[in-house]
């Protein structure tokens, strides 16, 4: 259901009783390890914003522009008041992306520093370096849940729900049951398990029990209740074996030769650096769409968005009938916050295998996804 994807990327602080805020929705793959240590390539706009949020965190921004952007920020006059590549303008968006940084209520200590620009590389989809300082953050102070909570989702788009509900089973075995931090975890582990489609009843069973102590320990708002419980009913199906079959073309068939199913078993087993080792070898001797594909999805695994993007374009110029690479490239594009890009190539997936595209709940990803336009 489309509220429930929106929980995946925010709540914001706002507690359990509010609509969560939007998100895109990830696509998570079986079993990852741990969050690879490497950073991607920043653009020059990024940098420039996390100069001036460590500059803003160690309180050694110029007095005057902090004044005047924060008087033009409560006025909302901040629209074309300043040049593009001002100091000022992206401040604003540092500001607009951590508002309560705006008039802080305390002086922060280390942890709390890097919480926030762990936060902010979380907000600009830096999944791999967000995940990577939240470990940071917790190293400082294991008991910061809220940087727990965050790391948990980071690890969630970056392909690893096991390893995101792990982390949030943490939070809710450490907090009290009517903590916002305990009811933000089981509402996330619920999500997590709905989302990622997986058929495995002990993988269902927790974000079932989840979702019930969650609609038992929090008078939440009647909608999201309701868009819960429609959910639940789904997830029950899934456990009695009656959902949609996942249409993955990406796992090893008898149908394909030795060599695509060595690239597809390495996939599985999230072994990327042989699986691209021998993609590499195939596709040099004989282009293959789906290990193209295998490829691309590997550049989305590692960060490495840009690279995925162009592949996919390139597999699709190829064969502009090929659902998956209309997929995946939407996933890249979203990753990237493309995201009219990424409704469209969602789009052309529903044009061309209704099937395919239910079994991935790309209409609900199409509804997320134009619900953040709107916002």
């Amino acid at each position: 259901m489309a509220l429930i994807y929106f929980a995946l990327f925010a709540l914001l602080g706002a507690g359990c009783q509010k609509k969560p805020a939007l998100a895109p929705a990830a696509d998570p793959y079986s079993t990852l390890a741990p969050p690879p240590m490497g950073a991607t390539t920043y653009n020059d706009e990024l940098k420039k914003e996390l100069m001036l949020l460590d500059k803003l965190l160690a309180h050694s921004l110029d007095a005057k522009i902090l004044a005047n952007v924060k008087e033009a920020l409560l006025e909302g006059k901040t629209k074309n008041r300043w040049a593009e590549n001002s100091q000022e303008a992206y401040l604003v968006k540092v500001f607009l992306a951590l508002p309560e940084l705006v008039y802080p209520k305390e002086i922060w200590d280390a942890a709390h520093k890097l919480w926030y620009r762990s936060k902010f590389l979380f907000l600009r989809r830096r999944f791999i370096e967000a995940a990577i300082g939240m470990s940071e953050v917790l190293k400082l102070d294991p008991g910061f849940s809220r940087a727990r909570n965050w790391r948990a989702r980071a690890i969630f788009f970056l392909g690893n729900p096991d390893l995101a509900t792990s982390e949030l089973n943490k939070i809710v075995e450490s907090q009290a049951e009517n903590s916002e931090a305990h009811l933000d975890a089981l509402y996330l582990i619920g999500a997590i398990v709905y989302e990622s489609n997986d058929p495995d009843p002990k993988r269902i069973k927790p974000g079932i029990d989840a979702w019930q102590k969650y609609l038992k320990r929090t008078p939440t708002d009647q909608s999201i209740k309701n868009e819960i419980n429609k959910s639940l009913a789904e997830l029950t199906q899934r456990l009695k074996g009656e959902n949609t079959k996942l249409v993955d073309l990406f796992l090893p068939s008898s149908s394909y030769n030795a060599q695509k199913n060595a690239v597809l078993q390495a996939f599985k087993e999230e072994n990327l650096t042989l699986a691209t080792k021998l993609c590499d070898q195939v596709l040099r001797q004989n282009y293959d769409k789906d290990l193209a594909v295998i490829k691309a999805r590997i550049f989305i695994k590692n960060g490495r968005m840009d690279e995925a993007s162009l592949l996919f374009d390139k597999i699709i110029e190829k064969d502009k009938s090929y659902a998956p690479g209309f997929h995946y490239r939407g996933m890249a594009l979203m990753m990237k916050g493309q995201i009219k890009e990424a409704i469209a190539s969602w789009q052309e997936v529903l044009k061309l295998d209704k099937a395919y595209a239910q079994s991935h709940n790309l209409e609900h990803r199409i509804q997320v996804a134009q619900g953040m336009q709107e916002n």
